[in-house]
């Protein structure tokens, strides 16, 4: 690895590790964008924690081998895809109650040491190999970085229509091709190199990013509405006790919809 491990390195990884694991258990914060949708259905009992456990592993796993673990190995330093969507699962597979929070912790904090040594020994695995091969590893997750830069267009098709999506995949294309050829210059004596699969990625972001407030601009409220869902999570995060008080204002707003059901039921007969 390109660091030396240390006692300092070891209490870093251990308290990142279980930093990510409690905020995950506590459902405060996951670092997988794909998990976040998933949990306001946990928040309202329709999904069980078993089922929050195994979409996390589903959306996480496939990440971690074939994009954290390859890139770390490759780079020769840890990258938080690594720790953190691991974590993501950790926390998940523990209740976020009582002692079963602490136990997550631990075991996050655990898995941060441990993926610091299993990295340390397979770089040295591999470096007395006869066949030099760490550069190219790092190609194993080169495809996911690439359709990430997909993604943004994709986004701009379903809020824009399609001819939009296709104009920004065209330009995030030709972003591509123009960096790849011409993205290294110098000056004076520093060589500066742009990645082209981050500049696409950037650039298909911010286009994006303007397709949503050119949209915006025409549904009036349309972005307080997009925030406001953030406020009941907020509330609970401050406020302990939150969700059984959620839970009653649920069963009282189902009690007075069953109510007004009777009485149209009985103008009607």
């Amino acid at each position: 690895m390109v660091f030396e491990i240390n006692f300092l390195t070891v209490v870093v990884m251990a308290l990142l590790g279980a930093a990510c694991a409690y905020l995950a258990n506590q459902n405060i914060a996951v670092f997988n964008d794909g998990v976040r949708p998933v949990y306001p259905q946990y928040f309202s009992g329709m999904m069980d924690r078993a089922s929050l456990f195994a979409t996390s592993f589903a959306l996480s796993f496939g990440l971690v081998i074939g994009f954290g673990l390859p890139t770390s190995i490759a780079g020769g330093i840890i990258i938080v895809h690594t720790i953190m969507l691991a974590c993501d699962i950790i926390g998940a597979a523990f209740a976020d109650k009582g002692t079963q929070v602490w136990i997550s912790t631990a075991v996050g904090a655990l898995f941060g040491v441990i993926i610091m040594f299993a990295m340390q020994g397979i770089v040295d695995v591999f470096a007395i190999l006869p066949i030099p091969f760490l550069d190219n590893l790092s190609t194993v997750g080169s495809l996911i970085v690439v359709t990430f830069c997909i993604f943004p267009a994709l986004a701009v098709a379903y809020k824009q229509g399609a001819k939009w999506g296709f104009i920004v995949f065209g330009a995030t294309l030709l972003i591509k091709q123009i960096v790849s050829m011409y993205g290294s210059f110098a000056v004076g004596t520093v060589t500066i190199a742009l990645n082209a699969d981050g500049m696409a990625l950037l650039f298909s972001i911010l286009a994006m990013v303007v397709c949503y407030m050119m949209a915006s601009k025409k549904t009036e409220g349309s972005a307080a509405a997009a925030f406001s869902v953030f406020s009941d999570n907020i509330v609970r995060i401050k406020h302990e006790g939150y969700r059984p008080q959620l839970d009653a204002v649920a069963l009282e707003s189902l009690l007075d919809c069953r109510h007004h059901v009777g009485d149209v039921h009985k103008r009607r007969r």
